[in-house]
């Protein structure tokens, strides 16, 4: 990957402790004696096949050999994000994990996630989205200049299962929090929330005897134990032959069961943009003692002829008592990339090993779930009930409208939501029916109505959509006091709710009344002034356009036969509005 220092800020970051850990409270004793070690290259093996060892080590630290002493056990901490994450545009990373661990010592923190790409097939930026991401885990000055990460192009349509950030450090009781965050990473033509980091992503971190310091968990960096050694700053070079990015050596007194996570990034040079396109591929494996025993691959184009691959391999062995060499090793597919391909291109590529000794063993000290259902309420008149004129069960609101559409977008990209509202409404495909649409109302009505049956402080929306006004129109009720009703109707919203977020529609067209045009084009305008006036004072009200979005044609396709209100296709599209701003603002 060929990233200039300017890009470096925009690539992922994963703080890393890979100096020794330290014996935090005097000379104590363990059982594993570990150093690190630079690559050495070898020819391509198959799986289980044998490879000599380095045969020139880059320098290195060792622990002291002591004699063996009891250590207690592992403690492992697992998470459980129950929410979906979209992925923001080179804005920020959002976090996925931000926990406390409430522990002391050497630790290990591995994330796991799903994320999946959302953009129409045909996406005129295929191939331009990837997610990147950065963990930082205790003590930060611990980690000194040691940075690693992994990121991954995904297609439109593409799905990537386990996905990972790896990452290890020193917990003290001043630092002990975990954060992994995510974002979304393009050069061009990037859409907030198209990727989606899908429920159900884990984070797992073991954490050792603070007595025992590498008794258990042993790690190792490329940047720190390859680079920072050698005082080398060119990336490593891939080629068709398996070459180690990274490898250690432990010496352990006892025989022992062996976890073990690698984690690198390759970069490989494209001279087109074929998303979904295997042909150049990298793969990652799992050495002990020159076998092999796992294989990571990849390989999709993402922009401006680069692919980047995150390729994370695992293994699960057993050691005998005595030395062991653990090594990541990598190579790429193709003579064309032979040479060219990179790893360990910079501080946010680096590449990273860790092995977990006894890990069956561990104490499960807490197992958490995080994240809660956002409750939204849908709020208006018969649009928001999704009134149709094709026949009674449409007229009554069974269809749905727009919140059948909304429903699904949301569930299919993994959201943990809940409509809210008095009334319920929609068909048998509609779960979730509730919703405060009332067919006639005015904004007057809308506000006598939360006034007087408290609908917004019995549920307490996280969000509420709000479309309102087209009947104000249509009953010609004081057209030039709209906006003040409006604020007053906001007002009233921010008092029973403060921290919600208020989403207000410019209201859709009506194309049976043409000679109204020029009243709503004002009101819609006036929609985003009193707006604005609202987020002056801090409040979270934001305003979304539906009304160019439907065609206001005569005998529009959007509208049903009485033109005033959205058929199926109308309402699929209003869905579609309030969705970008849901993954945009609030998600």
């Amino acid at each position: 990957m060929r990233r200039s220092r300017q890009r470096i800020g925009l690539s992922i970051l994963i703080l890393v402790s890979l100096l020794p850990f330290q014996n935090c409270g005097g000379m104590k004793t363990v059982d594993v004696e570990a150093s690190s070690q630079a690559p050495s290259s070898f020819s391509l093996p198959n799986s289980g096949s044998s490879a000599p060892a380095a045969s020139t080590p880059a320098p290195h630290a060792s622990a002291s050999p002591t004699p063996a002493k009891s250590c207690k056990p592992l403690k492992k901490f697992v998470f459980t994000q129950s929410a979906a994450l979209p992925l923001q545009c080179s804005s920020g990373e959002l976090p996925l994990f931000n926990v406390q661990i409430p522990a002391e010592g050497r630790a290990l923190a591995r994330a796991t996630f799903q994320v999946s790409n959302f953009a129409p097939a045909g996406d005129p930026v295929v191939g331009n989205h990837s997610w990147v991401g950065s963990s930082v885990l205790g003590d930060r000055g611990f980690s000194r200049r040691i940075q690693g990460g992994a990121g991954q192009a995904v297609c439109p349509g593409q799905s990537l299962q386990s996905q990972q950030l790896l990452t290890y450090g020193l917990l003290k009781p001043n630092a002990q929090n975990i954060l992994v965050g995510l974002r979304q990473y393009t050069s061009s033509g990037c859409t907030h929330g198209s990727l989606i980091v899908q429920p159900g992503a884990q984070l797992e971190v073991w954490v050792e005897d603070p007595d025992c310091p590498e008794s258990n968990l042993i790690a190792a960096s490329y940047f720190r134990d390859v680079r920072s050694a050698s005082g080398v700053e060119t990336p490593f070079a891939l080629t068709t032959n398996t070459q180690d990015v990274l490898s250690l050596n432990l010496t352990t007194a006892l025989a022992k069961s062996a976890l073990i996570y690698g984690q690198m990034e390759a970069s490989l040079p494209s001279t087109s943009n074929r998303c979904g396109s295997q042909s150049e591929t990298a793969a990652a494996v799992i050495g002990v003692d020159g076998t092999y025993h796992s294989v990571s691959t990849g390989g999709w184009p993402v922009s401006q002829g680069e692919t980047h691959i995150a390729l994370y391999p695992a293994a699960s062995t057993n050691l005998s008592a005595g030395s062991h060499r653990i090594h990541l090793a990598a190579a790429v597919n193709q003579t064309l990339n032979s040479g060219r391909a990179k790893a360990g291109l910079d501080h946010s590529a680096d590449s990273i090993l860790g092995v977990i000794l006894n890990s069956s063993s561990a104490e499960v000290a807490s197992t958490v779930t995080l994240g809660r259902a956002l409750k939204i309420m849908p709020l208006g008149d018969s649009i928001t009930l999704g009134y149709e004129d094709t026949g009674e069960a449409a007229r009554s609101g069974a269809l749905g409208g727009y919140r059948r559409f909304l429903y699904h977008h949301l569930a299919n990209r993994g959201f943990q939501f809940q409509f809210v509202g008095s009334s319920e409404a929609g068909p048998s495909d509609l779960p979730q029916k509730a919703n405060e649409g009332h067919s006639g109302w005015k904004i007057n009505d809308i506000l006598a109505g939360v006034q007087q049956y408290a609908w917004v402080r019995n549920t307490k929306p996280d969000v509420i959509l709000l479309h309102i006004g087209t009947n104000d129109f249509f009953q010609n009720d004081d057209l030039v006091n709209i906006p003040g009703r409006l604020s007053a109707l906001l007002d009233q919203l921010y008092a029973d709710a403060p921290h919600a977020k208020i989403i207000v529609a410019k209201i859709v067209p009506m194309p049976v009344y043409q000679h109204f045009n020029a009243h709503v084009a004002d009101y819609n305008n006036s929609i985003g002034l009193v707006v604005a006036q609202k987020q002056s004072l801090g409040r979270a009200v934001y305003v979304v356009d539906m009304n160019s979005v439907l065609s206001n044609a005569p005998g529009s396709a959007d509208f049903c036969a009485d033109q005033a209100h959205p058929n199926q296709q109308g309402y699929a599209k209003m869905a579609g509005v309030w969705l970008n701003a849901l993954v945009q603002l609030l998600l």
